[in-house]
């Protein structure tokens, strides 16, 4: 979808094709992060809450806030594997059939090094950890933690794009 929005916005002659820019929010975070890993024409890539390491998460028993905001899918999946309870294996298996590779080769630690030299700005509840440590791949990224998201209201378009004035 992200990549359809940049390709409309690039067929219209009002809009300045070096200025396409991408946000999300929580899952249109994600979305974005994604979008601009495999798509280059975005100028700016800003997700929030939706950039983490997936790998890292599940190797330091860090994945319980994702996981809690679609946990009945979490629960049918521990139902289907016979376990009791949610733990990592349940949570790295539900991950790799919504999303193979998420937690390997798609994970945070490889793609935000990739979208560079785009600029980057990551949004994170502090809790969320990009875990990126060849972020200096990209010098323009910076990841930024949110402290107080109920205190802090963010008016982000979902997509923007600059239009030319003469």
């Amino acid at each position: 979808m992200q990549g359809m929005a940049a390709a409309i916005a690039r067929e219209r002659e009002d809009i300045d094709h070096s200025k396409i820019r991408i946000t999300g929010e929580s899952l249109g975070g994600m979305h974005a992060w994604f979008a601009a890993f495999v798509d280059t024409r975005y100028a700016v890539v800003v997700p929030i809450i939706g950039v983490q390491g997936f790998r890292w998460a599940i190797d330091n028993d860090k994945w319980h806030a994702r996981v809690d905001n679609i946990k009945p899918v979490f629960t049918e999946a521990a139902v289907e594997i016979r376990k009791n309870n949610l733990d990592k294996e349940v949570v790295e298996k539900v991950w790799d059939r919504i999303a193979p590779g998420l937690a390997s080769k798609f994970d945070s630690p490889d793609t935000i090094p990739a979208i560079a030299p785009h600029p980057l700005l990551i949004l994170n509840e502090p809790s969320v950890q990009v875990h990126a440590p060849s972020m200096a791949v990209a010098p323009l990224a910076l990841s930024v933690k949110i402290e107080a998201m109920s205190t802090c209201e963010l008016n982000v378009p979902t997509f923007t794009a600059s239009r030319k004035y003469t």
